[in-house]
C-alpha cells in the first residue's frame, strides 16, 4: 500500500515538475530534490510512523518468548508478503 502511494506521488510530483520546467528554464538555480507537497509528505510521514509502530509492537511480542505466538507472527508476516509484496515490486519497477 505504501509503495503504491509513493509511486503515485512520485509520478504526480514529476508531472508537476515537468509542467513547471517551461517556466523555470530562465532560472539558473535548479532544485535537485522533488517538490514538497504537504498532502503527500504528511501521508508518507504518517505511514512511516505506523510502520515503526508495527515494528516495535512485533519486537515486544517476540520478547514475550512465547513460541506459538512468535511462529504465528512470522507466518503471518510471510503470508502478508506473499499476498501483498507484488504491489511493492510493481510500484518499484515503475520508478526506474
Amino acid at each position: 500500500m505504501r509503495a503504491l502511494a509513493v509511486a503515485q506521488w512520485w509520478r504526480r510530483a514529476r508531472k508537476a515538475d515537468c509542467d513547471d520546467k517551461d517556466k523555470k528554464k530562465k532560472a539558473r538555480l535548479q532544485l535537485q530534490a522533488p517538490l514538497f507537497v504537504l498532502a503527500h509528505d504528511a501521508m508518507r510521514g504518517a505511514m512511516h510512523a505506523l510502520h515503526a509502530l508495527l515494528g516495535f509492537t512485533f519486537m515486544l511480542a517476540v520478547m514475550t518468548f512465547q513460541g506459538r505466538y512468535i511462529i504465528t507472527l512470522v507466518g503471518g508476516l510471510g503470508v502478508g508478503e506473499m499476498l501483498f509484496g507484488r504491489y511493492r515490486a510493481a510500484a518499484d519497477d515503475g520508478r526506474h
